[in-house]
């Protein structure tokens, strides 16, 4: 599923990825037996989908998708550390030969599902739009239009009540940081 989406896209999806991890955790939450794998397909599906990507991804992957800023929606710093963070959590534990039960599996996508919900929290999508768009446009080297989208973002941002403005700072931020 690629191509623009637009906020009204935007917002249908993240309700739709967030409906489909509680649908999946509460599933695996009645079963007696959950594996690293059931933790797996329920973090990866969500990412990939986040990415607007599709493949057999690795938990190293999902940290490198993160990292290139490639999402359908601005993720803050802090969201992307977190998220980061929580991969390879999983990665080294999964890789360690550790073995865990079906109760500690379950802590995984519990804490997987709060991890989610801050993903797909309810937020501006246009200004995320911007931002994302501006990003997008300084990646093909197309300054002229990073610099109208950062504009456009910095004025709907100076708009925000000072307790929203956090959201977007970083995002902003970094827009600005690569146009100069």
């Amino acid at each position: 599923m690629t191509g623009e989406l637009h906020k009204e896209d935007i917002k249908k999806r993240l309700q739709a990825m967030m409906a489909g991890v509680e649908k999946k955790v509460t599933y695996y939450n009645q079963k007696t037996f959950v594996d690293a794998d059931h933790v797996y397909h329920v973090v990866r599906d969500f990412f990939l989908e986040l990415h607007d990507k599709s493949y057999e991804a690795t938990y190293e992957d999902l940290i490198r998708e993160l990292e290139s800023s490639s999402a359908i929606v601005f993720l803050s710093d802090e969201v992307r550390d977190k998220c980061i963070a929580f991969l390879r959590d999983l990665s080294e534990a999964q890789y360690s030969g550790r073995g865990a039960d079906a109760e500690t599996y379950k802590e995984h996508l519990a804490s997987f599902v709060e991890l989610a919900r801050e993903v797909t929290a309810p937020h501006d999508t246009s200004l995320d739009e911007l931002i994302f768009e501006g990003l997008a446009s300084v990646n093909r080297e197309d300054h002229e239009a990073a610099k109208k989208k950062y504009r456009a973002a910095r004025d709907k941002y100076e708009g925000l009540p000072e307790h929203e403005q956090h959201r977007y700072y970083e995002g902003l931020q970094r827009l600005y940081s690569s146009l100069h």
